[in-house]
């Protein structure tokens, strides 16, 4: 459950997902991932976006990393 689910609401105009003002330049899409990076799905998601030539912005968790990620 959302820390504060009235923002979420809030800002998602209560649909279950927001959309990303569209803007000029090229196409975006906006992801989120819970309780990564982890050994199994993280190098298939970064196989993808290596294949698809896609730019992504990762932020970790502290308690997720180890010496193997």
């Amino acid at each position: 459950m959302a820390p504060f689910p009235f923002l979420l609401d809030a800002l998602a105009r209560g649909r279950s997902h927001w959309e990303m003002p569209r803007g000029e330049g090229a196409p975006r899409v906006y992801l989120t991932s819970d309780d990564g990076p982890t050994p199994t799905a993280t190098p298939a998601l970064l196989d993808v976006l290596a294949r698809e030539g896609a730019v992504a912005t990762f932020f970790l968790l502290d308690r997720h990393l180890d010496a193997d990620t």
